[in-house]
C-alpha cells in the first residue's frame, strides 16, 4: 500500500469540493482511525444501471467489519466522482457497501474488480485505483411487447436494459434478437430463451421444463445448467424418469449430484441409473449406480430416486440443430432403442426403417404410452424408446421451431 504522510492527506482532503447540501457522512463516525497508510481510490456508482451524480447514496469501504474508509460525490470537477482514502495495511482485503441517506438502507455493492492492498501497487493521488461499483437489479422479461430482449417494454417496468451487473428471469418467451449481457439469467418452467446473437452471462440456468434454443448466429458465454426434476420413488413402480443429457459432453457422478438432495445421500439402495442395450437379452437394463460415467450424446437413461430430488446438467450446451443415430435391431430385444433428446429445447423426431410409432413414460412414469405417429415431439432432458426393422435405421432428432 502507498504510504502518504497526513499533510499530504489534509491538502488532499482541501482540494475536494463537497456539497452544501451533502448529508453527514454514515460511516465517518465508524471509521477506525489506527491506521496511518492508505490506498486513494477514485470510484463511480451505478445504481439500477444509473450513473448517480446526486449526495444521495455513501459508500463505505470495509475490512473485515471494520470501516476503512468513506466518501460521498465530492470532486468539483465531476460529479459522478467518488474520492474515497481506504486505510489499512499490506494484505488487507476490502469490501464495499453503499448506504441509502434517503431511506436508511444498507446493501452491499458488487465491482468489477476484486483485489487485495499491496505495498508496491504503485496508487497515488496523481495516480489512484479506479473503480465503478454497481448496485445489481433482479429484472423480469415478460414479453408484453413481443419477443425481443432489446425491447425496454418487456422489462416489467424497467428503464434501461440488463447490463452485465443484473439478475434477469426470463418469465416469457424471449428472443436475443441484439448482443446482450447479463450478470445471471434464468429461464423458468414453461418460458423459451432463443438465442439470435450473442448473450453474455455469468450464469445461465434453465428449469426444468424450460427451453434454450440456438438460432443461425446465436451464441452463449458463460456457465450453462439445466435441470430435471424427479418425483420421489414410492416403492410400487412409480415415478421412473427416461432422461438424456442437453450438454457436448456430459459425466453422470452421483458423489457431484450430492449437494442436490435434501433428505439423504445417495446410498446403495435409494437410487437407480441403468442404460438400455437392445443388443443384451433378459439382461437389456444396465445399472451404473454410483459408478460415474459418461453419458452418451443422444442415448437415454432411465432414473429413480426414492426421496426426490433434481437432476443438474452442468456444461456446454449442444448448440447443434438436428442429430442423427443409428438404432441396433439385432436378434436381442426385440430391436428397442433407447433414444434421448440432445438439444436444450424441444426436439422434433423422425426415423427411417422403423415400425414408425414410439414410446414414452406415461403421466404416472409407471409405464408405456404407446404413439403411432410417423413424428413425436421430445422435450429437453428426456427420452423415448423407438424399435428399429433394420440394422441400417436411423433416427433423427431436429431443433423445434
Amino acid at each position: 500500500m502507498k504510504r502518504l504522510f497526513l499533510t499530504a492527506i489534509v491538502l488532499s482532503f482541501g482540494l475536494m469540493s463537497i456539497a452544501q447540501d451533502a448529508p453527514t457522512s454514515h460511516y465517518e463516525s465508524l471509521r477506525a482511525i489506527s491506521f496511518e497508510d492508505y490506498t486513494p481510490l477514485r470510484a463511480k456508482l451505478y445504481v439500477d444501471g444509473v450513473l448517480q451524480t446526486n449526495n444521495r447514496y455513501e459508500i463505505g469501504v470495509y475490512c473485515g467489519q471494520q470501516v476503512r474508509g468513506c466518501a460521498l460525490p465530492n470532486d468539483n470537477r465531476d460529479a459522478t466522482v467518488y474520492n474515497i482514502a481506504m486505510f489499512g495495511q499490506a494484505g488487507d482485503q476490502f469490501t464495499f457497501r453503499l448506504y441509502d441517506h434517503e431511506n436508511g438502507m444498507e446493501a452491499a455493492l458488487a465491482t468489477c474488480s476484486s483485489f487485495v492492498t499491496s505495498n508496491d501497487a504503485g496508487y497515488s493521488l496523481l495516480t489512484p485505483m479506479n473503480l465503478e461499483f454497481f448496485t445489481a437489479r433482479t429484472m423480469t422479461f415478460t414479453n408484453v411487447s413481443g419477443n425481443n430482449w432489446s425491447t425496454l417494454a418487456n422489462w416489467n417496468g424497467a428503464t434501461s436494459l440488463p447490463t452485465n451487473h443484473d439478475r434477469v428471469i426470463i418469465n416469457g418467451n424471449c428472443v436475443v434478437d441484439a448482443a446482450a449481457s447479463a450478470n445471471s439469467v434464468q429461464v423458468l418452467t414453461g418460458k423459451s430463451l432463443v438465442l439470435q446473437a450473442a448473450l453474455t452471462t455469468t450464469e445461465t440456468c434453465v428449469n426444468d421444463g424450460g427451453q434454450l434454443r440456438f438460432a443461425e448466429n446465436g451464441t452463449l458465454a458463460g456457465v450453462f445448467s439445466m435441470r430435471k426434476d424427479i418425483r420421489a420413488y414410492d416403492g410400487e413402480n412409480d415415478n421412473y424418469y427416461l432422461v438424456s443429457s442437453p450438454l457436448l459432453e456430459s459425466t453422470f457422478d452421483p458423489t457431484l449430484m450430492r449437494a442436490q438432495m435434501r433428505k439423504k445421500e445417495f446410498g446403495d439402495n435409494n437410487y437407480d441409473l441403468y442404460a438400455f442395450d437392445e443388443s443384451q437379452k433378459d439382461f437389456e437394463w444396465q445399472n451404473f449406480r454410483a459408478t460415474p460415467f459418461a453419458m452418451t450424446q443422444g442415448e437415454g437413461y432411465l432414473f429413480e430416486y426414492e426421496d426426490g430430488t433434481t437432476i443438474v446438467f452442468m456444461g456446454a450446451p449442444n448448440t447443434a440443430a438436428t442429430k442423427t443415430m443409428e438404432l441396433d435391431a439385432t436378434s436381442g430385444y426385440y430391436g428397442y432403442n433407447l433414444v434421448g433428446n440432445p438439444f436444450p429445447c424441444n426436439a422434433v423426431v423422425t426415423s427411417n426403417k422403423t415400425n414408425t410409432s414410439f414410446a414414452r413414460l406415461n403421466d404416472n412414469h409407471n409405464g408405456f404410452t404407446i404413439i403411432h405417429d410417423e413424428t413425436i415431439v421430445v422435450p429437453p432432458c428426456s427420452a423415448i424408446f423407438v424399435r428399429a426393422k433394420a440394422n441400417d435405421a436411423t433416427v433423427t432428432f431436429t431443433v423445434a421451431e
